[in-house]
């Protein structure tokens, strides 16, 4: 995995060797199994396409299906060149974005710094949009999607969004994650899945 930009000193994006038409597969069958799972009554949050509003009723990497460790794994790097303070225990939560045509995510925040939470997302089948940050002085980037990157930034206040999908033929899939300390976690039913310390 090979950082190729980073961006205000606050989101890096990174180059994975992960199979993008295997895991379009994978995430075509697994959002049938989510929404036939979950209840949209008790949906987390109003925005998105509908896999996104239940990310809290599941965690995409428990999933035994081809592509989905990998991006554990690919997740597990990211984590380690940017967390340092090691001495609380860290846990990452994972969640399927699935745009139809005209779907996207408005403006919107995750998790505020404390000490260091991070946000982040993998381009399964995207290409052709982008994704835009708005920091707390209002400066704006956007960071095009390329299918197989890894983005992955500070969650510390700003707001990010994607914009109305145009394609009607095919979707646009991107895997989304948090990355907490433990102190951040609201427990209900745990979808939560640790983040092993790297080895020395």
């Amino acid at each position: 995995m090979k950082l190729e930009k980073t961006y205000n000193d606050y989101v890096y994006v990174y180059n994975t060797d992960l199979d993008t038409k295997q895991l379009t597969q994978s995430c075509e069958f697994i959002r049938h199994l989510i929404l036939q799972n979950t209840n949209p009554a008790m949906a987390g949050i109003e925005l998105g396409p509908a896999t996104t509003k239940v990310f809290s009723q599941y965690n995409l990497c428990l999933f035994p299906f081809d592509g989905f460790y990998e991006v554990y794994e690919a997740i597990l790097k990211a984590a380690h060149n940017h967390i340092e303070d090691w001495s609380t225990s860290w846990y990452m939560q994972a969640w399927l974005n699935y745009y139809e045509k005209d779907d996207y995510i408005d403006w919107h925040k995750h998790f505020k710094s404390d000490p260091n939470s991070w946000h982040g997302f993998v381009c399964v089948n995207c290409e052709e949009s982008h994704t835009s940050y708005k920091f707390e002085d209002e400066t704006q980037i956007d960071i095009p999607s390329k299918d197989g990157n890894l983005v992955i930034g500070v969650s510390d206040g700003d707001l990010h969004r994607t914009w109305p999908w145009p394609h009607h033929d095919r979707p646009r899939i991107t895997i989304a994650f948090d990355i907490v300390p433990q102190k951040q976690i609201d427990f209900g039913v745990n979808h939560w899945m640790p983040i092993i310390k790297k080895e020395k």
